[in-house]
C-alpha cells in the first residue's frame, strides 16, 4: 500500500512485528478501529456486520485501480490486512489521497496496544 504517514523507527518496528507475526486476520473498519479474527472467517460474514461496505485486501489496493471485492465465501487469511470499504469505492479507481487516508487509518490502528 505504500507509506503516506510518518512513523518513527521504533513505531515502524512495532507495527511490522505486530503485522507480520500476527496469527489473526486484521480488518480496518471505516471508523479506523481494527477487528482481529483468530479463526477462519468468510469475508461475507465480516461485511454483513456493516451494510453498505465490502471487504478488500490491503495488498490488492493500487492507485488508479478499483479496490477489488474479496469474495463472500473467501476466508480471511491470518497475518493479512483487510479494509471494510464503502460500496462506492468498488465503482471508482483509488486516488493517491484515498490510499493515503487508508494507510493512515491502518497505521493508527496497528499502533494501538494489543
Amino acid at each position: 500500500m505504500g507509506n503516506c504517514a510518518p512513523v518513527s523507527s521504533k513505531g515502524r518496528q512495532q507495527q511490522q512485528q505486530r503485522w507480520s507475526s500476527s496469527a489473526t486476520a486484521m480488518v480496518i473498519r471505516a471508523d479506523g478501529k481494527m477487528e482481529e479474527y483468530e479463526t477462519a472467517v468468510p469475508a461475507g460474514r465480516v461485511a454483513a456486520r456493516s451494510p453498505g461496505y465490502y471487504v478488500c485486501s490491503g495488498e490488492a489496493m493500487q492507485v488508479g485501480a478499483r479496490p477489488p471485492v474479496v469474495g463472500e465465501a473467501e476466508q480471511l487469511q491470518p497475518g493479512k490486512l483487510y479494509f471494510l470499504l464503502p460500496l462506492s469505492y468498488s465503482r471508482r479507481p483509488l486516488s493517491l489521497p484515498d490510499l493515503c487516508r487508508l494507510a493512515a487509518k491502518a497505521s493508527a490502528a496497528l499502533r494501538q496496544p494489543f
